[in-house]
């Protein structure tokens, strides 16, 4: 369903970098329901995305 990045700047502050997939894309259970999981997001892959 999205994805997201958390980080922290040189002064300790926390910052987060959210974004959504579009709803056609987000993962679904057999019987139509959200299949919800948190992973590692794989940044190798990312940082090739146009």
């Amino acid at each position: 369903m999205s994805e997201a990045l958390y980080l922290r700047d040189p002064d300790g502050n926390g910052v987060e970098l959210y974004w959504d997939h579009p709803k056609e894309q987000w993962p679904r259970t057999p019987d139509g329901g959200l299949a919800m999981f948190t992973r590692a997001l794989d940044l190798d892959a990312l940082l090739k995305e146009k």
